[in-house]
C-alpha cells in the first residue's frame, strides 16, 4: 500500500471514529484562518548572546516573583523537589516537556544556553501548575496553551524592561512555528471537508486540496501527509491547540495591557482549568463566539501583537 493510500484511510479513519462532521471544525476553522491571513514567512531568528541556564532560572525567579509570590514559591517548590530535569541540549535534539513518568512529576527543560531557556521553563512550569495525574481532561488541554503563551508574552515584557538582550527572539520563532502549524491545521480541515462533501477520498480530490497553496508548501504539505500515514490518523488533533492558544492567549494579553487587574484571570484560569467547561472559561473571559464581528476583533488584536513581535 502507498503513502497515498494509507492517506485516504487515515482520512476515512478519523473521520468515522471521531464521528467528526462539518459543524465540529467551523470554531477551530475561523481560529486558524486569523492565523492564515496573517503568515508573514519571516524565518527563524538565531540567538547572539550566550546566557548560562544559571542566569536563566535566576531571571524566571525574579519574573515571577514580581509576577505572583505564589508562583515564585512554586518555582523553588518545584527546583528543590526534583521535578525539573535539566539536560544539555546544545545540538537542539530534546523537546521539553511537562508531565507523569512512572507515577512521577518531570518538568524536562532542554539547555541550550541562550535567554531560551527562560521561556522554555516558564512555558513548562505554566503547563505544570495546572497538571494533575488524573485522567485526561479536554478543558486544561484547549486552554493550557493559551496560558503558556501569556507566559511568555509576559516574560518578553519583562527582559524589554530589563534590557536583556535576545528578548524577542523566542517569541518571533514562535509566531513562525504556528504559522506551520496553522498551514497544518488548514490542511487536515481541507482533507475532512473533502471526504465530508464527497463521501470518500481519492487523488483527484487531492490535487484539488493542492491548488489551495502556492507551489512552495507543495514539499510541506508531503510530510504532513507522511506523518499521517505514521500516525494512521489526522495530525490536526495535536495541532489545533496551539492554533486557539495563540489567539486566546493573546487576547487575554491584551486584556491585560488595558487592565493590569485582568492579570487575575491568568491565575484563575490555572485553577479552574481542570474544573470547568470549555464554555464555562470562555464564558468568564467575555468571549462570545456567537457575537457579530468577534472573529475581526481577535484577529486585530492578534495582528497588533503579532505587528509588535
Amino acid at each position: 500500500m502507498d503513502d497515498f493510500e494509507k492517506l485516504f484511510l487515515s482520512i476515512e479513519k478519523h473521520i468515522k471514529n471521531s464521528s467528526i462532521n462539518i459543524d465540529d471544525i467551523k470554531l477551530i476553522k475561523k481560529l486558524n484562518q486569523i492565523i492564515i491571513n496573517n503568515i508573514s514567512n519571516k524565518k527563524e531568528y538565531k540567538y547572539t548572546k550566550k546566557v548560562p541556564i544559571e542566569k536563566s532560572i535566576k531571571i524566571v525567579y525574579d519574573f515571577l516573583e514580581q509576577l505572583n509570590i505564589n508562583y515564585k514559591n512554586y518555582f523553588d517548590l518545584r527546583l528543590n523537589d526534583g521535578t525539573i530535569i535539566f539536560e544539555d541540549d546544545r545540538n537542539n535534539q530534546f523537546t521539553a516537556y511537562s508531565d507523569y513518568v512512572d507515577n512521577k512529576r518531570v518538568i524536562f527543560i532542554p539547555v541550550r544556553n541562550t535567554i531560551e531557556d527562560a521561556y522554555t521553563i516558564v512555558h513548562e512550569l505554566f503547563h505544570d501548575i495546572n497538571l494533575d495525574e488524573e485522567d485526561f481532561n479536554e478543558t486544561r488541554y484547549i486552554y493550557t496553551e493559551s496560558l503558556s503563551f501569556l507566559g511568555e508574552l509576559l516574560l518578553k515584557d519583562y527582559l524589554k524592561e530589563n534590557k536583556i538582550k535576545d528578548y524577542q527572539v523566542y517569541i518571533k520563532n514562535n509566531f513562525y512555528i504556528v504559522e506551520n502549524k496553522a498551514i497544518e491545521v488548514d490542511f487536515n480541515i481541507r482533507l475532512i471537508e473533502k471526504y465530508l462533501e464527497n463521501g470518500y477520498f481519492d487523488m483527484k480530490l487531492l490535487f484539488e486540496v493542492f491548488e489551495n497553496y502556492p507551489k512552495e508548501y507543495i514539499s510541506y504539505l508531503l510530510s504532513i501527509i507522511s506523518e499521517i500515514c505514521e500516525e494512521e490518523s489526522l495530525t490536526m488533533d495535536n495541532e489545533q491547540i496551539y492554533i486557539f492558544g495563540y489567539i486566546i492567549g493573546s487576547y487575554m494579553y491584551k486584556r491585560i495591557k488595558e487592565n493590569e487587574k485582568n492579570i487575575n484571570e491568568l491565575f484563575d484560569l490555572n485553577e479552574i482549568i481542570k474544573i470547568y467547561s470549555f464554555e464555562s472559561i470562555i464564558s468568564y473571559l467575555d468571549i462570545d463566539f456567537e457575537k457579530q464581528n468577534i472573529f475581526n476583533e481577535l484577529e486585530d488584536n492578534y495582528k497588533k501583537i503579532l505587528k509588535r513581535n
